[in-house]
């Protein structure tokens, strides 16, 4: 009990209750005798909280191994997720070799940011300052607007994107206008060279839902990473859940409804997809992905690492956030999460529905995906995907052009000539 213990334990009774530190260590360490502890009460171990599929309740560690559920214990979908209450606050890898060009702010400003929220200033030469930006998060003015505060409930769809890809910025809004979940927002954070998103700097002017940040980066050496980039849409989320949209992909309207309320409900800190469907441009073939298709050595690395299906709590995230690296950010982000909190607080969901559509071209930063089965016609227009209109659309304007077949083919300065022109012009 917190009420028998010397004051000078307790901040430390997190690490005591975890048995991450013995408490007698911890009382000699803070200068007190261990003979100064209360009375030993061999009732019952620290409680685990064990995950099976979304079923078990909680249950004690018994001295000799064996377990006992707690009497009147809650299924996870009643309960918090079973991690530890307080993370270790990590940085933003950088990239190899990076050193920093700008220093932090005068120390009375710099004092109170994050460690996350000082890489993000150093990281990108001072571009993103985060005592600015947090002024955009979505808050109400009683809620402060420090970037640990969120509003519980709100799922806070992210994405980054950038000044090249504007032609699936319509489509990313419609996907994200069209899910049935009731309190949601859209992060974008875009890096252009030319002029912002013309379609997202109209949309912010009539929607409160859209918080759009976007950096000209043309007086740059470089561009930001990927990965530093999805770091600056969580710290600008203002939701209890962040669930990872891809610009170019296509979201069925429950995807966030199916994908947040499994999280809630098996009680996890992250969840994505485990198999999924693919659509390739080149051929015009939909193909299903899951594990029957995937080396066995390349199983782990493909459940975990394909960041278009991730979604998260919030609060978990800017624990360890992204590392800053254009390629592959996401499998490190989820195995921290794994490392951190335990395998299972980080669940997998199939996709048998069609909850997503992956969309497989010329411009994504990954192999084309092997897929275990090819999905006829038929099928995929059953798929929850299918009864997005702009989705029927995109299949009907491909069904009806000889590009997809040639697409492949092209010469990749073609390929680059092509997203500069406006949508539909290729389709």
């Amino acid at each position: 009990s917190e009420a028998h213990l010397p004051i000078a334990v307790v901040p430390h009774l997190g690490q005591i209750f975890h048995g991450k530190l013995p408490l007698s260590s911890v009382m000699q360490g803070v200068g007190l005798p261990v003979s100064s502890l209360p009375p030993h009460r061999p009732s019952v171990a620290p409680v685990a909280l064990q995950h099976d599929g979304g079923r078990a309740g909680m249950q004690r560690r018994r001295p000799g191994g064996g377990s006992a559920a707690l009497p009147g214990s809650a299924p996870p979908a009643a309960r918090s997720p079973s991690m530890p209450p307080a993370l270790p606050k990590l940085g933003v890898e950088p990239p190899e070799g990076w050193e920093a060009s700008v220093e932090l702010p005068g120390a009375a400003e710099a004092a109170t940011w994050s460690l996350l929220e000082r890489d993000l200033y150093l990281q990108s030469n001072g571009v993103y300052h985060p005592g600015e930006m947090v002024r955009l998060r979505r808050l109400a003015p009683a809620q402060g607007c420090t970037a640990s505060r969120e509003v519980r409930g709100r799922a806070s769809v992210v994405a980054p994107t950038m000044g090249s890809r504007a032609h699936y910025h319509e489509q990313l809004w419609a996907c994200f206008e069209a899910q049935t979940w009731p309190d949601k927002e859209l992060v974008v954070v875009e890096t252009h060279q030319a002029a912002p998103s013309a379609f997202f700097s109209r949309k912010a002017k009539e929607d409160s839902r859209l918080v759009f940040v976007s950096f000209d980066v043309g007086g740059l050496e470089e561009d930001f990473t990927v990965g530093l980039k999805r770091d600056m849409t969580l710290h600008l989320a203002s939701g209890e859940f962040v669930v990872n949209f891809d610009d170019d992909d296509i979201y069925s309207a429950g995807y966030m409804q199916t994908m947040v309320g499994e999280l809630q409900t098996r009680g996890l800190v992250a969840l994505t997809l485990s198999s999924w469907f693919n659509y390739f441009e080149s051929t015009g073939v939909c193909g299903y992905s899951s594990a029957d298709c995937w080396e066995e050595d390349e199983i782990e690395d493909n459940l975990f690492g394909f960041g278009f299906s991730y979604v998260h709590r919030r609060s978990f995230g800017l624990s360890c956030p992204y590392p800053n690296v254009d390629f592959a950010e996401d499998a490190p982000f989820m195995y921290k999460l794994k490392e951190l909190c335990g395998d299972a607080a980080v669940g997998l969901r199939p996709d048998t529905e069609g909850l997503c559509m992956h969309i497989v071209h010329r411009a994504n930063s990954t192999e084309d995906p092997t897929f275990s089965r090819e999905v006829p016609h038929e099928e995929l227009l059953t798929l929850e995907v299918a009864a997005l209109p702009f989705f029927r659309d995109y299949l009907e304007a491909r069904a009806n052009s000889c590009w997809p077949s040639l697409w492949y083919h092209m010469p990749h300065f073609v390929w680059k000539w092509s997203l500069a022109l406006p949508r539909g012009v290729c389709s």
